[in-house]
């Protein structure tokens, strides 16, 4: 039997994660061990990119429902008060394209590296459970 031919919405969701910088974003929120990361910690994950391109990338990911917004139960000044998480279907995606196995690559590279002095707060912070977090 020949596999279902996937609907344009479909196509349209492949297109998303399927750009290289969007990828990227997607699989290092997934690494971090809490399953989010706020704007701030993907700039610095990400120095190549800059602030208007990464939030066009974090905006495109979240209208097509590939991240959602999450938001601390406390918010403090000078902390993010908005982080994001891959959605279920985010991750069923990257399972699909054979993209998920990096994650691990991304979590040991993360944890082999210091964390710069002006993300230590946000680190230390209570951050928001995505529902589906089970890792």
């Amino acid at each position: 039997m020949a596999d279902a031919v996937p609907t344009e919405d479909e196509l349209e969701d492949f297109r998303t994660l399927l750009d290289r910088t969007r990828l990227i974003i997607v699989q290092q929120t997934l690494a971090h061990d809490s399953g989010v990361l706020c704007r701030a910690e993907l700039a610095a994950r990400n120095p190549d990119v800059n602030e208007s391109t990464l939030q066009y990338h974090l905006d495109t990911l979240v209208v097509r429902g590939l991240l959602t917004k999450e938001t601390p139960s406390e918010t403090k000044r000078d902390l993010p008060s908005v982080f994001y998480a891959v959605s279920k279907r985010g991750i069923d995606l990257l399972k699909q394209l054979n993209l998920h196995d990096e994650i691990a690559v991304w979590n040991d590279l993360y944890s082999s590296i210091s964390t710069p002095d002006e993300l230590r707060q946000i680190e230390a912070m209570d951050r928001p459970e995505p529902e589906w977090y089970d890792y």
